[in-house]
């Protein structure tokens, strides 16, 4: 090592301390700094549905197979309840007029799949009736021909009752109604992936807004713009838009003199805000809004909240660092470098074509806190070597001899570490890795370089006194490490590890309890209160579904909705999910064909079955279209909806189970009735059907459950991937680190002294969650993986410093603890506990899934920390002969 490092140090040297080199480096890093600046502020929002799912999974290749068939996974639920008890139920004017609107309104929002939308006011919810003379009657819930009256509003609620919508489209006690919507993936007109974040944002002040909010306000032009005149009105709101109207601009759509389409950008400075009555306030009404659109919508919209934690975390360590430096200009110094680091990792993700997701807000902490922890490292050396009497730029140089290998040691590992996240198929996730990747670039570029040369150029001003306050300091914390050295003798070296081995069997065993997906119902990423939460408790109390549903395809032959054996087979499928723990209700082509078939009989009760006769079953199922959702065109793929009672792990995981176990079932009984079906030839068709062939002659097979489309079996596809790949990825962690270690320091017993703590908190971590509720998904997967690289700086920093006083200053264990304490144990201390005290303001965050965050990434900081100081030091004890101190 130490010849690579000095080859290493010689070319890169010269680039920071000699004339010409510094002036070249310093003028390319104001360049680029610049310019990631530029790039960061031009660094947009990218949240959408296909980056949070695994495409791979065969469960999103069903999903993806036939979502043109039922839809996609990306719905969005619009409620409206009536909460005044004297208001009684929907059939009356002021409520209808209302849903009319909110209908109209999340029609025509952009993003909002228009073929997809359902509500009692659309034409496609229709009801079928027997009629007296013979034959059935279909039409419109709600009459093209509607205008409020009395007999109206009775003649709806008896179409109501007819269409079977009550608890799907209107609720259990009638006294609420609902609009059900998916939403694209992307827009139609630009190609480009939708804006959830701007269908959230307009679902809010359009539709609840519209309807809740007394007042409206109405933004008009101060001035001419463009070939607006001034007064002009150019947006409505319903929610007052205050100073942060100064902070964006808003779109006009208008026509230029050809009649094309054009957009005028209008800032929000040139606006004046009149405020107004609002004609269709509704008071007595509540609107509740669900969706994964939604859920995007208010995490970005906590952004504000998250940037004022960012600001507090940026101050609190400011503090701290004065405190612990005892120098305003070297407090400064990290700082400057973390914020330029950040600036730079933002920059980069723009320049390598990425968006920030709101579900990475997590890695610009990241990046902050690990600059901070090299920053710290690098200040406290360079101070050190001041009062031993170097000038500014010698000290510099000696601290940059010492510290740019294991620092960069350190950083490459937690680049090597973070790019084997990218091994989960996740969207989503492989952004974070490159995300993270792209900051420990920034990190090398700004404490690497950067912070050299501006310590080159720092004048201390009181020398004297600086060299005073930082004696008192060393001074204060003699005490300290002379206690703190008991570790590396034998019988409490002894003591620790034991008491390690105990934290880490308990931990072990803890982590049993940990669970792969959802904890709690609702949406985990917002607290049990957040006004999401608090709706979608509303929609599940008062309606039979929301957006939680699990739909299965039943696949056969083409045609198979006119056989009765395939039917039979669909029906017994959704009776038994129906009856299986999480699932409320289910919808399926069976139940309607029964209705149908009975409907030829008077609606007799009795004759509510499915026809055995092939030409009963064409009558009993051809009123059924395909817009339904029920059959595709061929009705080779009939879907089975199952409304479940949440999305938690359990729950998802009881159901897949429930489907498998029935096909399973089902095959084994067809194959034992039908002993020529050939069960292999079913399996090579069902290949077939997955990869987009078609069978040219129909085949004796049972039918298919395949598994899944709606969001809950996105979710399920998504919990199998994170199980399947969680260990794989922290195993290819640990052996990407345990070798670059090994190649960087040629000691299997460094690898242990910094690896074994690194595990023992990696597995409390997950023993914390276990105990916490805190459930692994997509957003608290890469938390550990990526709090491994702060502990991996802790370690080799550390290491480094007392393999440096073993080997070259020839000191004892003890002795070489104590200078290691003295030289960066207690920058890594303060640095561990200043990490920790910055993200403990997280747990008093609006998003839950930043608490959890916060949570984790407290204990992890600390625990890195006294791993690193403590159990190291104590596992050198015994791994650390003096044969072993040379290198291999």
């Amino acid at each position: 090592m130490r010849v690579n490092a000095e080859t290493i140090l010689r070319v890169v040297e010269p680039a920071l301390y000699s004339p010409r080199g510094r002036r070249i480096s310093v003028v390319l890093l104001v360049l680029m700094t610049a310019l990631m600046a530029v790039q960061a502020l031009r660094l947009e929002p990218d949240a959408s549905f296909g980056k949070t799912v695994p495409t791979d999974h065969p469960y999103m290749q069903v999903f993806e197979q036939y979502r043109g068939d039922v839809g996609g996974a990306n719905a969005v639920l619009v409620a409206l309840l009536q909460d005044d008890p004297d208001d009684g139920e929907i059939y009356n004017e002021r409520f209808l007029a209302s849903l009319k609107l909110a209908t109209s309104e999340v029609e025509f929002t952009r993003g909002i799949d228009r073929t997809e939308l359902s509500s009692i006011f659309t034409r496609n919810v229709r009801f079928l009736e027997v009629v007296e003379n013979g034959g059935f009657r279909s039409e419109d819930v709600i009459p093209a021909s509607y205008a409020p009256s009395p007999e109206m509003f009775a003649l709806i609620r008896e179409h109501v009752g007819k269409a079977g919508v009550i608890g799907r489209l209107v609720s259990n006690d009638q006294r609420g109604a609902l609009v059900y919507a998916d939403v694209l993936e992307r827009d139609p007109e630009t190609d480009a992936g939708t804006d959830l974040v701007h269908v959230a944002e307009n679902l809010e002040d359009k539709v609840r807004g519209q309807l809740t909010s007394p007042d409206k306000y109405v933004l008009r032009l101060t001035r001419d713009y463009a070939h607006l005149v001034a007064g002009s009105v150019v947006a409505e709101r319903y929610g007052d838009p205050g100073w942060r109207r100064w902070l964006r601009s808003y779109d006009v759509h208008d026509r230029d003199e050809v009649g094309g389409k054009r957009v005028i950008e209008v800032p929000g400075r040139l606006l004046t805000v009149e405020r107004v009555d609002n004609p269709a306030y509704h008071p007595g009404l509540s609107v509740h809004i669900i969706g994964f659109a939604k859920v995007v919508g208010d995490v970005s919209a906590a952004t504000q909240q998250v940037m004022l934690f960012f600001v507090l975390t940026l101050l609190g360590t400011f503090v701290a660092l004065w405190v612990y430096l005892r120098d305003l200009h070297l407090a400064w110094l990290p700082m400057l470098c973390s914020i330029v680091a950040v600036i730079w990792e933002l920059g980069l993700l723009r320049t390598a074509g990425f968006g920030i997701d709101p579900f990475a807000i997590m890695v610009p902490f990241l990046v902050l806190a690990i600059s901070t922890s090299h920053g710290v490292q690098y200040v406290n050396f360079w101070a050190d070597e001041i009062v031993r009497g170097g000038d500014p730029f010698e000290a510099s140089r000696q601290t940059f001899r010492r510290l740019f290998i294991p620092g960069s040691i350190a950083l490459i590992t937690n680049v090597a570490g973070f790019l084997t996240i990218a091994l989960v198929p996740i969207g989503v996730i492989r952004e974070m890795s490159i995300n993270a990747c792209l900051g420990m670039v920034a990190v090398i570029v700004t404490n690497k370089l950067m912070m050299p040369i501006w310590l080159s150029t720092l004048r201390v001003h009181g020398v004297d006194g600086f060299r005073a306050r930082r004696a008192r300091l060393a001074l204060a914390g003699e005490a300290l490490w002379q206690r703190m050295a008991v570790v590396t003798t034998r019988p409490v070296a002894a003591g620790l590890l034991t008491l390690a081995a105990v934290v880490l069997a308990a931990s072990w065993h803890l982590q049993g309890g940990r669970i792969i997906g959802d904890a709690q119902t609702g949406v985990p990423e917002l607290r049990p209160d957040s006004v999401y939460n608090v709706d979608s408790r509303a929609i599940a109390r008062n309606f039979s579904i929301a957006t939680d549903v699990f739909t299965v395809i039943a696949e056969a032959d083409p045609w198979s909705c006119i056989e009765y054996e395939a039917l039979e087979q669909i029906d017994r499928f959704a009776w038994h999910l129906r009856n299986t723990e999480g699932v409320t209700s289910s919808r399926a082509l069976p139940d309607v064909a029964r209705k149908v078939y009975s409907g030829f009989w008077e609606g007799h009760i009795k004759q509510r079955v499915l026809p055995r006769n092939r030409d009963s079953l064409v009558l009993a199922t051809k009123p059924v279209e395909t817009r339904t959702g029920l059959l595709n065109v061929d009705c080779s793929a009939m879907p089975v909806y199952l409304y479940t009672t949440d999305h938690r792990a359990s729950t998802i995981h009881r159901i897949t189970d429930a489907v498998q176990r029935f096909n399973q079932a089902n095959a084994a009984e067809y194959y034992a009735a039908h002993p020529r079906a050939d069960a292999a030839a079913c399996a090579e068709r069902l290949h077939l059907r997955r990869t987009g062939e078609v069978a040219e002659e129909p085949l004796a097979c049972p039918v298919h459950f395949a598994m899944a489309s709606g969001n809950v079996g996105v979710m399920a596809a998504t919990n199998e991937v994170i199980e399947d790949n969680e260990l794989r990825t922290v195993l290819w962690v640990y052996a990407v680190i345990g070798v670059l270690l090994v190649l960087s320091y040629r000691s299997l017993a460094g690898v242990a002294i910094i690896g074994v703590p690194l595990f023992l908190v990696t597995i409390f971590a997950n023993a914390l969650m276990a105990v916490a509720g805190i459930g692994l998904k997509v957003a608290t997967l890469p938390v550990v993986t990526l709090a491994v690289g702060i502990g991996v700086d802790y370690g080799i920093y550390v290491y480094d410093v007392l393999r440096h006083q073993l080997d070259d200053a020839k000191l004892d264990l003890r002795d070489a603890y104590i200078a290691t304490l003295r030289q960066t144990g207690k920058a890594v201390i303060f640095t561990g506990l200043c990490l920790a005290g910055g993200v403990f303001a997280w747990l008093f965050s609006g998003l839950q899934f930043q608490r959890d965050m916060g949570l984790l990434l407290v204990v992890m900081f600390s625990a890195n920390m006294l791993g690193a100081v403590l159990l190291g030091p104590a596992i050198a004890r015994f791994v650390l002969r003096p044969r072993d101190r040379e290198p291999m």
